[in-house]
């Protein structure tokens, strides 16, 4: 009795700090959440994408600003690894929010660079870190061993792309594997390089005219990629055998959207060219959807952060989005006991009164 009126004087500030502590512990010591039964709509996209030939390309747009990446980011960043792992060609925009074109890279290159880093140079890495060469270069200057893995897979990225400014940005350490041959110990092959394996053209204005010149001719249309340099000279869009010329040789858009994008997609590269399209969505906005996936004028969805938590499970690569359902699951069960206190509470100290 006596505890139960003291829950009924509770200083409410108490309540929100206990709740602040269980959304922020799973985050903070990464535990991820399980996630049994992915949803349908989430499976029929990563069929689709699974079943995807080496060599094809995948264009990814993203219609979203900061603040709607807490739950995007991480459902964009699970295709993105997924496409890497299919050996597919990524083509990266933000045809309609100018705030997504810096997001979208961000995705992209995350992603390129923990590909190249964990599965293309793992063991590449353990050997050249070990090197008396670089051990002296990292204790010099301080530099933790998952720093100098990173500083590493940055330098041999931008010696397979020929990219001069991060060269002389890492001036010191590319001299010292350059003059001890480090670099020859690199699969290029392998290796996802920009205008090869991947490229990003940001935010270009225009929506209408952009989707219908890229249904015809994408070169011609975009011209420049987002640092400037022209998309005729990357090796995706001038191959003999391999070159995305439009539309038709993108096997599937998924777009990442905040808004409305989604329906002029719809109109554009589903219903005027005939391509598959696949959504990234809000949890708010995902009802709108689903008729969409029931016509199949959509391949497939996911939905707020448990649409990226179904595909990190289904790609069998825990991220931010199962790390996130256990904050939700956590918070989720303080509410119910607080309801269920609540009412416990309310019982006993409503028969007490009565006495």
């Amino acid at each position: 009795m006596n505890f139960f009126k003291w829950l009924t004087k509770i200083d409410r500030r108490w309540v929100y700090l206990l709740m602040a502590f269980v959304v922020a512990f799973p985050i903070l010591t990464n535990i991820k959440g399980t996630i049994k039964k992915p949803s349908k709509s989430a499976v029929k996209l990563f069929k689709y994408i699974d079943k995807l030939e080496k060599d094809n390309t995948i264009m990814l747009t993203f219609d979203y600003s900061p603040d709607s990446l807490a739950e995007l980011n991480p459902m964009s960043k699970a295709i993105t690894y997924h496409a890497l792992e299919k050996n597919l060609r990524i083509i990266g925009l933000a045809p309609l929010w100018p705030t997504g074109g810096g997001l979208g890279l961000d995705v992209i290159q995350s992603q390129v660079d923990r590909f190249n880093q964990e599965v293309v140079l793992k063991s590449y890495l353990d050997e050249i870190v070990d090197s008396p060469l670089i051990k002296k270069y990292r204790e010099t200057n301080k530099i933790s061993v998952e720093n100098i893995k990173t500083n590493i897979t940055t330098v041999v990225t931008a010696y397979y792309e020929s990219d001069k400014k991060t060269i002389e940005v890492n001036k010191k350490l590319f001299d010292i594997m350059e003059k001890n041959n480090l670099f020859t110990k690199a699969d290029k092959d392998k290796f996802k390089l920009n205008g090869r394996d991947w490229s990003y053209f940001g935010y270009k204005p225009g929506f209408s005219s952009i989707m219908l010149g890229m249904g015809k001719d994408i070169p011609k249309t975009i011209v420049n990629d987002y640092w400037g340099t022209p998309i005729i000279k990357h090796e995706m869009f001038n191959s003999k055998t391999k070159k995305v010329k439009s539309f038709e040789d993108i096997s599937i858009v998924i777009d990442f959207a905040a808004g409305a994008s989604v329906d002029y997609l719809l109109l554009y590269v589903n219903t005027k060219f005939g391509r598959p399209l696949g959504a990234g969505v809000t949890a708010v906005m995902a009802a709108d959807y689903y008729p969409y996936i029931q016509s199949g004028q959509l391949v497939g969805m996911l939905n707020g952060m448990r649409g990226a938590a179904d595909y990190e499970t289904l790609i069998k690569q825990p991220g931010r989005g199962l790390n996130a359902m256990a904050s939700q699951t956590y918070a989720h069960l303080l509410i119910i006991l607080f309801i269920i206190l609540g009412n416990i509470g309310y019982l006993v100290t409503k028969k007490g009164d009565e006495k």
